[in-house]
This record gives C-alpha cells, sequence and structure tokens, in this order.
C-alpha cells in the first residue's frame, strides 16, 4: 500500500491510519446542499463567484 504523503500540508499533523485506509466516497451525484456549501466555501476563500438561486 502507498499513500501520497507530499499533498498533505507539512505543518499539520497527518491524517489518522484509519482516515488514510478508508474507501473512497462513491461517485454519486452532489446534492444541492453540498453543491451550495462547496461553491460558498470557495467564494469565502476568495474566489471571484457569485452564487444565485435558478429556477
Amino acid at each position: 500500500m502507498t499513500a501520497a504523503l507530499h499533498r498533505y500540508p507539512k505543518n499539520k499533523q497527518l491524517p489518522s491510519l484509519d482516515e488514510l485506509t478508508k474507501p473512497a466516497r462513491p461517485n454519486q451525484k452532489q446534492s444541492t446542499d453540498e453543491m451550495l456549501a462547496a461553491f460558498q466555501a470557495m467564494k469565502a476563500a476568495g474566489a471571484p463567484i457569485t452564487i444565485r438561486k435558478i429556477a
């Protein structure tokens, strides 16, 4: 088993082994709440995003 440890910040602790070995999230359609949360996080990080409700 290998892990891509270079993707974790050096100033933080690595995730636990249980967290590293748990299966990836299954490919499911993203819910609207998950999409909104993702866009809000991007906007909070400084991305130039306008969020509006359609339909």
